[in-house]
């Protein structure tokens, strides 16, 4: 991943140059005075992920498919035992595995996902096995407020 021409970053290591360049993004955002005063700050920080997702998504789409993709398989298999909450029980299981495999950054970049105009389907079950329960929030711009929207409708 050389999104700079100048350093080779690999890996994992890439989400937080994914990160970096939201951030970067609404700095320019902010500059170019598109930015939003409050109470609606998180509409800049999604306005800011989509624009940057928009340059990078050869590069995070695919990420971010699979990653539902394999939340939906486990969400929709049908070989799990048991009663209702055994069975959620078991999924939540499996979910967490894959959870556990997050970075920091990841889980940033899930959070922006999450509430921009790419990860609406996702944010169900993101919703749904907590998947971001674990997640910085004191990383995330706007964090108090991409928390709130992530779980505004959890019920729903």
């Amino acid at each position: 991943m050389d999104l700079k021409g100048s350093n080779l970053t690999k890996g994992k290591d890439c989400f937080k140059l994914f990160n970096r360049g939201v951030v970067e993004t609404l700095e320019i955002i902010k500059r170019e005075q598109l930015y939003t005063p409050s109470p609606q700050k998180e509409e800049n920080i999604i306005l800011a992920y989509d624009q940057y997702y928009s340059k990078v998504q050869s590069d995070l789409g695919h990420y971010f498919k699979t990653l539902f993709r394999l939340v939906r398989f486990i969400d929709e298999a049908q070989h799990f035992s048991g009663s209702e909450d055994n069975v959620m029980e078991q999924k939540k299981f499996y979910t967490g595995i894959l959870r556990a495999q997050l970075s920091t950054y990841e889980e940033i970049l899930m959070a922006y996902n999450a509430v921009g105009q790419y990860g609406k389907k996702f944010r169900l079950l993101i919703q749904k096995y907590d998947l971001l329960k674990n997640c910085d929030y004191s990383k995330v711009e706007n964090g108090d407020l991409i928390k709130l929207k992530i779980n505004s409708d959890r019920h729903l």
